[in-house]
């Protein structure tokens, strides 16, 4: 019997390697070509951050509830698990803070729980570095090897950590005396490198102060902040503003669009069309991106809106690949793909999952893997690798 078995075991792998690859084999649903599709380990997984692609892997994650967050990397090609991570600073923050921090550089993941950040290859699954600190706000990327992470040194003080994403050194900048560090908030921070080598930070401040009857008041101000020198530049009060450095312009976005002389934040030209609320900004082929409760794309030169699609419930961090956009939509949990030329819908794509589950919608931003020109998205039961909208 023993015998037998051996001989039939070779088989029975060959069927089984064959069932993984009928399983792999591209499908389409509705104009989606999917590559490959994966579950997560458990039923009660939820797909987190946006997948980020290293090479020949694409590395995901998932947790369980409000439990550990645990990072899997799966074969690009063909999805087939190669790592799993969960190797936190310590137990009392075993997660992420989620999609806003997602950052990774030359084939590092920079790992963000709330008491520090953590270097993970993405190749080997190895930690590479582990930095304590007391984290606040956004994590950037600034420059080639480094990333940028906002840090609350004492009650009255705020300041930014920089960590090189290879060596995991870590040195702390732009330190700024507050009256109320436990009530202030920044916008996401961008950057310049002048031709002196010198980086400039750009981004709002925002502090709010209790009055005796118990109400709030706050103050706000916009600055540029030579990290190089640890020196402020200039100052515009009252802006409270997502900002971009594209084309050596300073573009930020508040109740409207400005373009500002990054030099001294003198304004070049303004659009007043109010661009609401919007949690994304980003610039690419010489046109704005604001992207929130709708999306609105401006002219990069001088500010005229190009056009706008409303209706597509609230919008995070869309993507933009070979010039066309694509993001989920809070209202309908669908994936939408836009023409980025005129704003023309190619996909309105509800998650294949939902179609027996209907709470199994898409759960994560969409990755992109240019080399292989394949797309990664996660629903709340799969990982899927998709071909692009056309």
């Amino acid at each position: 019997m023993t015998n037998k078995f051996l001989l039939l075991f070779p088989l029975l792998l060959t069927l089984a390697s064959c069932d993984r690859c009928k399983n792999n084999d591209p499908e389409k649903f509705g104009d989606m070509t999917i590559r490959w599709k994966t579950e997560f380990p458990a039923n009660d997984y939820y797909g987190s951050i946006t997948p980020e692609i290293s090479g020949d892997h694409v590395v995901y994650s998932n947790y369980a509830g409000f439990g550990e967050e645990v990072f899997i990397a799966a074969n690009a090609d063909n999805g087939k698990e190669q790592w799993r991570w969960n190797d936190y600073i310590n137990d009392n923050s075993r997660r992420t803070s989620g999609n806003d921090n997602r950052v990774s550089i030359n084939g590092t993941l920079a790992i963000t729980p709330a008491n520090g950040l953590i270097g993970l290859n993405m190749k080997t699954g190895k930690t590479t570095f582990k930095q304590n600190f007391y984290p606040f706000g956004f994590t950037s990327p600034i420059g080639q090897e480094e990333v940028i992470r906002g840090t609350k040194p004492n009650d009255q003080t705020i300041a930014f950590k920089i960590i090189n994403m290879r060596t995991g050194a870590m040195r702390q900048v732009c330190t700024i005396d507050t009256l109320s560090t436990p009530y202030c908030a920044y916008t996401k921070p961008s950057y310049s490198v002048e031709t002196s080598g010198d980086t400039v930070l750009y981004f709002s401040l925002t502090e709010s102060f209790q009055q005796p009857d118990l109400s709030q008041t706050s103050y706000v101000e916009f600055l540029a902040f030579n990290i190089t020198k640890n020196k402020l530049l200039w100052k515009i009060p009252g802006l409270n503003a997502r900002s971009i450095v594209y084309n050596d312009k300073l573009y930020v976005f508040s109740d409207h669009l400005s373009c500002l002389n990054k030099t001294d934040g003198s304004l070049i030209w303004e659009n007043k069309v109010n661009t609401f609320n919007g949690a994304y900004f980003a610039a690419s082929n010489n046109k704005l991106i604001v992207a929130g409760e709708q999306i609105k794309v401006f002219d990069a030169a001088f500010g005229a809106e190009l056009w706008s699609v409303s209706n597509t419930g609230y919008i995070h961090e869309p993507l933009i690949h070979n010039n066309i956009m694509y993001f989920i939509s809070s209202t309908d949990g669908r994936l939408w793909a836009l023409r980025m030329s005129t704003g023309d819908r190619i996909w309105h794509i509800q998650s294949p999952d939902s179609v027996e589950d209907p709470a199994a919608f898409w759960a994560s931003n969409v990755g992109v893997d240019p080399v292989r020109n394949r797309l990664f998205i996660a629903s709340y039961k799969k990982l899927y690798c998709i071909d692009p909208a056309q």
